[in-house]
């Protein structure tokens, strides 16, 4: 009688797709995170660079299919590349600590994997960027309310003092990077100078 013999186990690889076992949805990251349309390549000439928002990161390695054509093409194109904030790196251990992400590997090795995978680069806030943060006015942005007894439907205006996005959106105009974001509230930035595309 042939006797078969089990099958090897096969070692499992770590990699930035197979570390996030769950997380919540981009949506409910923020109450601004409602995404905007897609609209035509804003740019006449391809930046040299662009910075990457935490949701368009997200994104990036859960859900690429959901980015928009110009995310793509930027990320894919710069000549000198994308980078993250160093406030993305803090977010998301904000994010691991609160049960939000829960990662097979310690979140260092998981974000070097992530630069390794998609070639990315993190970018350090200057001081300049915390100067600017620190003088910044928050804006007032306006967001649909879901659920009946929030009144569905209706539009509610808030102030935008998420500290993360600010940080990014401060580093993007100081550095003067172009900012690639799902946000409709950095629209409201628009007026200091950022420069943000979906």
């Amino acid at each position: 009688m042939e006797t078969i013999a089990p099958p090897k186990k096969v070692k499992k690889q770590s990699n930035p797709k197979a570390c996030v076992l769950w997380t919540h949805e981009i949506v409910e990251y923020s109450p601004f995170g409602f995404t905007v349309p897609a609209v035509d390549f804003p740019f006449r000439k391809l930046p040299k660079q662009v910075l990457l928002d935490t949701p368009t990161l997200d994104l990036l390695i859960r859900q690429p299919n959901q980015l928009s054509h110009n995310a793509l093409r930027l990320i894919n194109e710069c000549e000198e590349g994308s980078y993250i904030s160093a406030a993305t790196v803090l977010e998301w251990a904000d994010w691991v600590r609160k049960g939000h992400y829960r990662l097979e590997v310690p979140l260092n090795i998981f974000f070097e994997q992530i630069i390794q995978n998609w070639q990315l680069q993190i970018l350090p806030l200057s001081t300049e960027a915390y100067a600017f943060y620190a003088d910044l006015v928050p804006v007032i942005g306006e967001v649909k309310m879901s659920g009946k007894e929030n009144g569905e439907g209706k539009a509610r205006k808030m102030f935008h003092e998420d500290r993360y996005d600010q940080l990014i959106m401060a580093q993007a105009i100081v550095d003067k990077i172009p900012l690639i974001t799902p946000h409709a509230i950095f629209k409201q930035y628009e007026r200091f100078g950022l420069k943000w595309v979906w």
